[in-house]
């Protein structure tokens, strides 16, 4: 499960397995967690807020099964690290990449959905909509959803294909830096970001060029 050199993958997989103890109660995956913070570091400066911890552990009413105090603060030390991480590695150069269940047919589909639902909770999709920016919401909906729009009509959509799904996790990275961008310069004209080319690859991940996808 790669992700970042500054938590070893045997900290992830504690990570992971603590996650999974609260998945019970309707708490997050490591893969959502992931998806969940690389959210928050797009929209807010704040560290991470006890108001958050309650999306990510689900209901806590009865606490955790299972999991003794100390697991507990482990497991939010933990989360506070990778959030710190995704707060620093989010837009440079080889410095993110999702934390996601490989081996999948809906690889990425947790990842993405709950990076759109944090977004959508705090501040929403809309906030972009005017933006040039906004394309590059297009893979993380492909994924999240496991559908594209068809080049034909764009209000209908397709199951997205095995190399589509491939394309739009190639450009995950590069997509939530541009997101991450996008928020923090809050909507300034000289803020909007060039549109690709006509013949660049769509960034929505389908394979197709620009012209012949999304900028209809």
């Amino acid at each position: 499960m790669p992700g970042t050199v500054d938590m070893d993958m045997q900290e992830l997989e504690i990570l992971a397995a603590l996650l999974q103890r609260v998945k019970a109660s309707g708490g997050m995956s490591l893969e959502e967690v992931d998806g969940f913070l690389c959210a928050l570091v797009c929209i807010t400066d704040e560290t991470l807020a006890g108001k958050y911890i309650p999306a990510i552990f689900g209901d806590l009413e009865d606490g955790i099964p299972l999991m003794s105090e100390l697991e507990l603060q482990q497991m939010l030390a933990m989360i506070m690290r990778l959030y710190t991480v995704r707060f620093a590695g989010i837009g440079k150069s080889g410095g993110f990449q999702p934390l996601l269940e490989g081996g999948r047919e809906d690889t990425g589909t947790a990842w993405a959905a709950s990076f759109l639902s944090c977004i959508n909770s705090i501040k929403g999709i809309d906030t972009l909509s005017d933006r040039a920016e906004s394309i590059y919401f297009l893979p993380l909906l492909a994924l999240a959803h496991s559908k594209v729009p068809r080049t034909d009509d764009p209000e209908a959509f397709d199951p997205i294909k095995p190399e589509e799904r491939e394309e739009a996790l190639g450009v995950l990275p590069r997509s939530v830096g541009v997101l991450r961008s996008a928020y923090q310069k809050g909507g300034s004209p000289d803020a909007v970001a060039a549109k690709p080319s006509r013949n660049a690859p769509c960034p929505c991940g389908s394979g197709k060029k620009y012209k012949k996808c999304c900028s209809k």
